[in-house]
């Protein structure tokens, strides 16, 4: 005969069930800590996209009141400089150019005219919403047409950047880092202007001698610039921005050589703040793009990168 088995033990028994009663109270508090958690993601979350959403459709004061900090510290300069006495006789003496050597007074027009001209440039990009070959290119070959002459010189650049644009694919082959492509650029930018200088010299042609003294720097960046663009986006892209690039560089040199107002300038070089006004209040007020869906598929990417 068997054994009978023993009976169970009421008190292990009833340790057994408050165990699991135990690990079932721990199991639901876990869960709790966790949703309380999740739902505080959530929260958090949900108060940082408000935040961010605010401050994008609110600007900060600090947008609001700088541009019109700066513009009032330039107009009050000005209007110290007009009015009669101690303080406009100081500002003529020590915040003048008028005594400086005649070559220094064209460098300083040539720097006086770069706030201007980004004035114009970040509105043709801001508010009209106008592709270019990045934001400097513009103001470098406005400069570079100050020695060449706006025709001259965009008759020249064209014939460069075609050039460049044919030797660049076979330069960009992995074979090259981009500074060892770029210096190539530069040294082939420099065979071109002396052959075109020599042909304006046997030809005896200012107008080719005029146009062969354009920056090769300047000629160098704007043509990499525009072949970096046709190589990602396209022929059609490119010539847009190259040649509102040109075109918003002639207009720059155009207001430069207004002699008026570059006297005004000279004159009252204090105006620079009012410039830097302008710019921070286009920037921040004026973001409009009017002409940004007119454009080429490929001239609405990213142009920021174009002076990289």
């Amino acid at each position: 005969m068997s054994e009978a088995a023993p009976p169970p033990d009421p008190e292990a028994a009833a340790t057994g069930d408050a165990s699991a009663t135990a690990k079932d109270a721990n199991a639901t508090a876990q869960d709790a800590i966790t949703t309380a958690q999740a739902a505080d993601g959530t929260a958090m979350a949900a108060d940082g996209t408000a935040l961010v959403d605010e401050a994008i459709v609110e600007p900060s004061v600090l947008t609001l009141t700088m541009p019109l900090l700066v513009l009032a510290v330039g107009a009050a300069v000005m209007v110290l400089r007009l009015v009669p006495g101690p303080v406009a006789t100081w500002l003529a003496d020590y915040a003048s150019f008028d005594n400086l050597p005649e070559a220094t007074q064209l460098h300083v027009d040539d720097l006086l005219l770069v706030p201007i001209a980004s004035v114009l440039v970040v509105f043709c990009r801001v508010s009209m919403g106008l592709r270019m070959l990045g934001p400097f290119r513009p103001i470098l070959i406005a400069l570079a047409f100050y020695q060449t002459g706006v025709l001259a010189g965009s008759v020249f650049m064209a014939a460069v950047l075609a050039v460049v644009t044919c030797l660049r694919p076979r330069l960009a082959n992995g074979l090259l880092p981009y500074f060892g492509r770029l210096t190539v650029l530069l040294s082939c930018v420099v065979l071109i202007e002396l052959m075109v200088l020599l042909l304006g010299h046997h030809l005896e042609s200012e107008y080719i001698l005029q146009a062969s003294v354009f920056p090769i720097v300047v000629l160098c960046l704007s043509a990499d610039g525009f072949a970096r663009v046709l190589s990602s986006d396209g022929l059609g892209p490119a010539i847009w921005r190259g040649t509102t690039t040109v075109a918003i560089a002639a207009t720059i040199s155009t207001i430069g050589n207004i002699d008026e107002f570059a006297d005004f300038l000279f004159e009252f070089p204090e105006f620079v703040l009012v410039e830097i006004a302008l710019i921070l209040f286009i920037s921040t007020r004026m973001k409009w793009d009017l002409l940004a869906r007119s454009q080429p598929d490929g001239s609405r990417s990213d142009d920021s990168k174009s002076d990289g």
